[in-house]
């Protein structure tokens, strides 16, 4: 029996997660319509360090799904507290086929993202998404994974017609946010705050990540991965940006995500020879005029 007394939160969750895995290959291995047993995500990614919250994502690949009970499946690795089902075509890029999903959380920090497809998905699964790999075959049992990094999620390098792009869609969503504070509309302000111009500020530090990396950055579900690349100072304005329970603090949120957003342009421009928008320094002034009133 194993002991894990002795052990870590992290190499606890791991010892979990190969015990999932374990199960999985056994109840799979006198089932002669599992075919591949494959694994991926972030527990893949070599640079990434695993903790209690590491999912297992996991799929089978079957001759017939149609013969296969996902919610069986999902009890013989305990009693799920929650199961979101999905439906998905070509999960894993062009030519993966069709995917049937359980994202499963059982008791405590344990999930696992259990899926299954054809076995014809998986020539592009492999190709398409560089974290995954077959960890067992049938008839073969355990294979050796192959070597996987996260390479298919890194962000392209961005051109310049790309830069001036966004940069144009900040400033117009970030406008509408001031429109929403003058008509006295927080919600109003707050979604197109929340929507379209914090995630407009990501796209720039992440394109600025993925340039100081040489193309090899990878920002990661939700842009998680981003914070690692901010200075302390950088980190502290975009916290600021979420204090938005008033039109006074979203005024402030407002003031705070412009002087970041103009920081790491002129930033990107003067590194790289990226231009900025013509009109810039109009669009500056406009916003200093809006927001002194």
């Amino acid at each position: 029996m194993l002991r894990t007394d002795f052990v870590n939160d992290n190499q606890r969750s791991m010892l979990m997660i190969t015990t999932d895995l374990d199960k999985l290959i056994k109840l799979t291995s006198d089932n002669k319509n599992i075919i591949a047993i494959g694994t991926e995500g972030a527990s893949n990614d070599s640079t990434q360090i695993s903790d209690e919250w590491t999912d297992l994502d996991v799929t089978l690949f079957v001759r017939e799904p149609a013969r296969e009970d996902g919610w069986w499946w999902l009890q013989q690795l305990g009693e799920p507290t929650i199961v979101q089902f999905i439906e998905t075509q070509d999960l894993f890029g062009p030519h993966s086929g069709r995917w049937f999903s359980w994202l499963t959380r059982y008791t405590g920090t344990r999930r696992i993202d259990f899926k299954m497809t054809s076995v014809q998905a998986e020539a592009a699964y492999l190709s398409n998404d560089t974290l995954n790999t077959i960890v067992w075959r049938q008839n073969k049992g355990r294979v050796p994974p192959r070597k996987t990094n996260a390479q298919s999620h890194f962000i392209p390098l961005p051109d310049q017609d790309s830069f001036q792009e966004h940069v144009r869609e900040f400033y117009w969503c970030a406008g509408n946010v001031v429109k929403g504070l003058a008509r006295q509309n927080l919600v109003y302000a707050n979604e197109q705050f929340n929507r379209y111009v914090r995630p407009e500020l990501l796209t720039l530090l992440e394109m600025r990540a993925t340039m100081q990396q040489n193309g090899r950055f990878d920002a990661g579900v939700t842009r998680k991965f981003i914070e690692p690349t901010l200075s302390a100072v950088e980190k502290t304005q975009l916290s600021a940006t979420y204090q938005q329970t008033s039109l006074p603090e979203t005024k402030a949120s407002l003031r705070k995500v412009l002087q970041l957003y103009r920081g790491v342009s002129e930033q990107i421009s003067g590194n790289y020879n990226f231009d900025l928008p013509k009109t810039i320094t109009k669009v500056y002034q406009q916003f200093n005029m809006w927001l002194s009133a």
